[in-house]
């Protein structure tokens, strides 16, 4: 074989190498982005379940206020009433 010949295949064998590395770094770096992908929609999901239970917790809340405010009126006229039967000396 002629010294090219040679030098030829090296170089070759040299390329062959370098693709089966870079197709073992490219499977590599497929399945992490799978699996980081895979986590993002488990995120994602958790987050949106998160807001919906916050948004639940925020109309309780706020009903609650609404009748505590209620029960107030309530409570407020009852005094008024009390205060005006009362009699003043």
């Amino acid at each position: 074989m002629k010294p090219q010949g040679a030098e030829l295949v090296g170089e070759i064998s040299k390329l062959q190498r370098v693709v089966s590395e870079l197709k073992t770094g490219f499977t590599s770096a497929l399945l992490e982005l799978g699996q980081i992908q895979h986590g993002d929609t488990h995120l994602r999901e958790e987050l949106e379940e998160n807001r919906r239970s916050c948004r639940r917790k925020a109309l309780h809340l706020e009903a609650l206020v609404e009748s505590l405010r209620d029960e107030l009126g309530v409570v407020q006229c009852q005094i008024l009433q009390l205060c005006s039967n009362t009699p003043r000396p």
